[in-house]
């Protein structure tokens, strides 16, 4: 049976090299923020999204999500800090994040990145400036008051999302709740040209071989000198961009291993090793041509990884304002392509800040599909009966 690829972005959006890594663990206590969050979130994802293909933005959910730790307290801000910085200072943090960004904005040569922070204000909603202010300081946040209740406020925001992102994320925002307030949005954009690119020339359909099926797909083919490395865990190729600040980590897990199962096992240590034991070598590579889109919302995997308390209404926002606050929203889309020439990829996040002094919608529990009952004494006792209801 033939292996599955698993194409893996984590640390930041594309791996990057050890250059990038000294830059971004400056003085900050926050640098492992970037890895641990970053495999929690996408082993998560992995678990719990069984899509053809999960692709996510650590750094973009890192970003906004930051942005709105700055007004949170008590044990809301400890869980967000807990997640997003293993316990790290909201300023080692902030610190921290202001260092990706700048690195992002030196532009390498040969690739196009943009990084964009913005704050989108209902126009009625009494924001603190000191908010504001440090949205500003460390994430060069734009900051806008937007009339929430007019039909064409989601228009205006999408456009700012198509902006920053060279057209690949146009529809952030369907629609807006009365009951938000506030939107905190990161933009990422990245398009990497190939050190070696691939000859068109030589693309050719052939068979990859996924978890349920197998189908025809266009495969790029080339031979090259390349960092590689093959041992029991599988294969590992790396694929660099322009000069080769940025690459892309390829990993194939080993005949038996399913790529659900070596996700599992991937965190910042095992990558270390991993791509500690690559060497140069003439490789002969053979990677599929494609293109997707994914959107998913991460408050359950947020809740998951333990930041619990933001989506209740027992939330402490009263870093942005007097009015109890909560986060009903918390919604990322990407876009990724990799043909011959490079990759281009895109991520939006967005964080919706409501009143919950307005109720929120219902959850909906509707069995209308089989289900499992029982009935049982509340705090103790022996369950009396228990049933499956297949059919009706």
């Amino acid at each position: 049976m033939r292996r599955i690829l698993t194409l893996m972005f984590v640390l930041l959006p594309f791996m990057v090299s050890a250059q990038t890594e000294d830059v971004l663990k400056r003085g900050t206590g926050a640098e492992v923020s970037g890895s641990s969050f970053a495999f929690g979130l996408f082993q998560d994802a992995v678990l719990y999204d069984g899509s053809d293909v999960v692709f996510i933005s650590p750094l973009s959910a890192s970003m906004a999500l930051s942005m709105t730790a700055n007004g949170a307290e008590e044990a809301t801000l400890a869980e967000m800090l807990s997640v997003l910085g293993q316990d790290a200072s909201i300023n080692e943090l902030n610190e921290y994040n202001r260092s990706v960004k700048d690195f992002l904005a030196s532009g390498p040569v040969g690739i196009e990145l943009n990084v964009a922070n913005s704050i989108w204000v209902s126009d009625l909603f009494p924001v603190r400036s000191r908010f504001c202010k440090t949205a500003v300081r460390y994430y060069d946040a734009s900051v806008s008051n937007l009339d929430f209740s007019d039909p064409a406020s989601p228009s205006v925001i999408n456009s700012w999302c198509s902006e920053n992102t060279n057209g690949r994320i146009s529809k952030m925002i369907e629609s807006i709740d009365p009951a938000t307030q506030m939107y905190l949005l990161n933009a990422l954009y990245f398009k990497g040209m190939w050190s070696c690119p691939f000859d068109a020339a030589r693309t050719r359909e052939d068979i990859f071989h996924g978890n349920n099926r197998s189908s025809k797909v266009e495969f790029m083919h080339n031979t090259a000198s390349f960092p590689y490395y093959t041992g029991p865990e599988g294969s590992v190729l790396e694929l660099p961009y322009g000069d080769g600040s940025f690459v892309m980590d390829i990993f194939l897990p080993a005949e038996g291993t399913s790529a659900e199962e070596f996700v599992s096992g991937l965190d910042g240590e095992a990558l270390s090793t991993l791509t500690g034991l690559l060497q140069t070598d003439r490789i002969k590579v053979s990677i599929p041509k494609f293109k997707a889109e994914y959107e998913t919302s991460l408050i359950a995997t947020l809740q998951r990884l333990g930041m619990r308390t933001a989506f209740t209404p027992a939330a402490d926002f009263s870093g942005i304002a007097k009015e109890p606050l909560m986060i009903s929203e918390v919604k990322q889309k990407t876009f990724i392509e990799v043909n011959e020439e490079g990759s281009e990829a895109a991520a939006v996040t967005s964080v919706g800040i409501m009143r919950t002094s307005l109720a929120p919608d219902p959850f909906e529990f509707k069995a209308d599909r089989p289900f499992v009952f029982l009935i049982r004494g509340r705090e103790s006792g022996p369950v009396l009966f228990m049933g499956i209801v297949r059919n009706l």
